[in-house]
């Protein structure tokens, strides 16, 4: 104890020379002594160890001080320079206050000194005891430990959280040389290993947060409280670049709703939490992500349902891709996604892009389990729900809604399955390109103009991708009846000069050019483009057998006259070439049945 009290007393009166020389001696002299002891010597030892000169041979400068000879040592110095980091100017002010306090009552204040965020009662105590410090003083000192750190004498790895806290320092001298380190170094770290980003996490949630749910692993003088904000923000940035193992479980989910739920956060603490989430969501370990993702999904679906509209973009986005990665968790009820196209027509533009970029990602989710035929399972009820909310999306006034319906139709349903190809016939007719576009390329494949390789449909021998299409009664059926019922809503006819349409001539058009190809796949003709058929050809007794084959039962029969009915009805508002090749066809490929039924009508036709 002497001994202490000696050095304690006379190094600080050695000039300043004499006192860096003696450095490494003393610093090496605390191994194997008493945390008392070490503690009372680092302290006096802070203000030297600025004025540190480093010889320029790497190999001299690592073994100035031996601490790969006395790792114990290293560390006992990283902790304490980290303490004298975190101490707030504030506190010195505040330990004033309280010592004059104690002086002015004469006895043992019951005021408590408030332990700074990021501290523990015992890392407070020992950066403060016996001593008085300026502030002007303890800026100097975390220059002179950020100088020190950047002498390239003690490992990356180990000085990466002193750096960031010194970066968020309030005096810019410190802030400023932290932040040329940290770019320096930045840049040489493995932000795949875990030894990395543990401290990290440890930083940022303070080992209160860490052991809460096992009492009992430390003492409670040694449990340090989480940083402050403004040191959040500078570690969260730092935890974003990590990949693999890095990403820690569950510390990683405990970052995430700290600083989206916590008392210390603020607006732009969140932003980069939501940043977190993204990376958490898009790069986890499957195993990881799926014991978490019900607690996750939850989390993001509450700031929806918040009032910081600065927060919904990047929720949404986070959902979308949560949900692509863990399909169960969005594609088992359709509520979600009638809330997400609700919000198309709701929010801010900017969040529409990322309510529209979520719907896109999450869209191939709801194919896993729609793969069964039957209607009356609940996964035909699903799927009869979830045209339903298309059906009624095709048509709203939100046009990103009615993108989103065409690749939804698209990529959820098979291209054989003629109510979703309905769908995409009512956007084929859209004002805006971009959905008229990806709604011919949803039904005629991805090169339909030049009909080269198309999409989604098989490739046969030549190399072409031959169309998958509905059966053509089905379709034909399905139309018919579509068309009929739009006929009785005011909202949905067409009016085309004196005439009433159930749908503006581009979609009709679209509707019976479709038709054919549908007849013509039937016929057992496998189409390869969006070609119409030309008569006579090799194709024309093959339709005429099929359309034969067809008429001999009843219900075929009036398959067959919903189809004429509806080529006549366009061509009698809108007359073209396409509903008068459905007529040519019909009629000419099968005469003596279907001739008779428009022998009345000669003279129109003429």
């Amino acid at each position: 104890n002497f001994t202490v009290i000696y050095i304690k007393l006379g190094y600080p009166r050695l000039p300043m020379e004499k006192q860096v020389k003696l450095l490494p001696t003393v610093l090496n002299s605390l191994e194997g002594k008493p945390q008392s002891h070490q503690d009372s010597i680092m302290l006096i030892l802070m203000p030297v160890i600025g004025n540190v000169s480093v010889p320029n041979d790497p190999e001299k400068r690592r073994g100035l001080f031996g601490f790969s000879e006395h790792p114990q040592i290293c560390k006992l110095l990283a902790d304490f320079m980290l303490d004298m980091l975190l101490l707030p100017y504030s506190a010195l002010t505040q330990q004033e206050q309280q010592q004059q306090q104690r002086d002015q009552q004469q006895a043992q204040s019951t005021t408590s000194i408030t332990v700074p965020a990021g501290m523990s009662d015992y890392s407070f105590k020992r950066v403060t005891a016996g001593i008085t410090i300026k502030s002007d003083e303890l800026e100097q000192i975390k220059l002179g430990i950020v100088k020190f750190l950047g002498n390239q004498i003690m490992n990356e790895n180990d000085i990466i959280c002193h750096l960031i806290v010194a970066s968020a320092d309030t005096r810019f001298t410190v802030a400023d040389a932290a932040e040329m380190e940290l770019k320096r170094i930045t840049g040489l770290l493995n932000w795949d290993s875990m030894n990395l980003t543990i401290p990290l996490y440890t930083l940022f949630l303070g080992t209160q947060l860490l052991t809460k749910t096992r009492q009992g692993t430390g003492k409670s003088e040694h449990l340090r409280s989480p940083v402050s904000t403004r040191i959040r923000l500078k570690i969260l940035p730092f935890l974003c670049k990590s990949r693999g193992q890095a990403l820690v479980f569950p510390a990683c989910i405990q970052v995430l709703f700290d600083s989206l739920y916590g008392n210390n956060t603020n607006p732009r603490l969140k932003n980069l939490a939501l940043q977190f989430s993204m990376l958490i969501v898009t790069t986890a370990n499957i195993q990881h992500l799926t014991a978490v993702a019900s607690v996750l999904f939850s989390g993001l679906l509450k700031l929806i349902a918040g009032d910081d509209n600065s927060l919904k973009p990047l929720t949404y986005s986070a959902i979308g891709k949560l949900g692509n990665r863990i399909p169960h968790l969005v594609n088992k009820d359709l509520a979600l996604l009638q809330t997400f196209f609700e919000a198309l027509s709701q929010e801010e533009h900017d969040t529409r892009l990322s309510i529209r970029e979520a719907l896109l990602n999450m869209a191939e989710t709801f194919c896993v389990g729609l793969d069964e035929e039957s209607d009356v399972s609940s996964v035909g009820q699903r799927r009869i729900m979830l045209h339903a909310l298309l059906a009624s999306q095709i048509e709203s006034q939100e046009p990103m809604a009615r993108f989103v319906a065409v690749r939804y139709a698209a990529i959820v349903f098979p291209p054989n399955h003629a109510p979703s190809r309905y769908i995409l016939l009512l956007a084929s007719g859209d004002s805006k390109d971009e959905i008229s576009n990806e709604a011919l390329k949803s039904l005629y494949g991805r090169d339909y103009k030049t009909q080269n390789k198309g999409s989604r449909n098989s490739i046969t021998n030549d190399g072409y991708k031959q169309l998958i299409l509905p059966e053509f009664r089905d379709m034909a059926e399905l139309l018919a009846d579509k068309a009929a019922t739009r006929m009785k809503n005011s909202a949905t006819r067409n009016v085309v000069g004196n005439h009433i349409l159930p749908f503006s001539p581009t979609v009709f058009r679209e509707m019976l050019n479709y038709l054919r190809l549908c007849l013509a796949h039937s016929s057992v003709l496998l189409r390869k483009t969006n070609e119409a058929i030309q008569h006579p050809s090799n194709s024309t007794p093959l339709i005429g057998r099929y359309l034969r084959r067809t008429s001999q039962t009843q219900t075929g029969c009036e398959t067959l006259d919903k189809y004429q009915n509806l080529a006549q009805q366009l061509l009698t508002a809108n007359p073209s070439i396409v509903p008068l090749t459905c007529l040519l066809e019909l009629i000419g490929t099968v005469p003596d049945i279907m001739a008779s039924k428009i022998i009345d009508k000669l003279n129109w036709i003429k």
